[in-house]
C-alpha cells in the first residue's frame, strides 16, 4: 500500500516545528475522526446535504495535511454525494474510511518519531 501522506506538506506548513506538527496531527485526527462518524450517520439518515458538507471539510483538511490518499477518496465520495448517486456512496464511504484509518496509522507512527516537547 502506498504511503498515504506527503509529509513534506506537513513540514511546509509547520516550518518543521515538532510541537506544531504534533498539535496539527492530533487536531486533524480528532476532527477528521468525528467527521467520518458523522458521514456514516448521515448516510444512514440519507442526509445528502450533511454528507456533502462533511466530505468537503475532510477533503480540505486532508489536502492541507498532505493526506493525499484520503483527499482523493473523499473527493470521489463528495462527487457521488453531490450527484446523489446512492449506489456508489456506500462503497466510496467505506474506501474513505479505510483511507482515514491508514492515514491515522501513518500519523500515529510519525508522532512517535517526534522529540518530546
Amino acid at each position: 500500500m502506498p504511503v498515504p501522506v506527503n509529509i513534506e506538506r506537513l513540514h511546509l506548513i509547520t516550518g518543521e516545528d515538532p510541537e506544531a506538527q504534533r498539535e496539527l496531527i492530533e487536531l486533524f485526527l480528532d476532527d477528521t475522526g468525528q467527521r467520518m462518524r458523522r458521514l456514516e450517520e448521515a448516510l444512514v439518515a440519507r442526509n445528502w446535504a450533511l454528507m456533502g458538507i462533511e466530505a468537503h471539510t475532510v477533503k480540505g483538511a486532508s489536502s492541507n495535511m498532505g493526506a493525499d490518499s484520503l483527499q482523493v477518496a473523499i473527493a470521489l465520495l463528495e462527487k457521488a454525494v453531490k450527484g446523489q448517486q446512492a449506489p456508489e456512496i456506500q462503497p466510496l464511504l467505506e474506501k474513505a474510511r479505510l483511507e482515514f484509518l491508514h492515514t491515522a496509522d501513518f500519523f500515529l507512527d510519525y508522532l512517535k518519531t517526534l522529540p518530546e516537547g
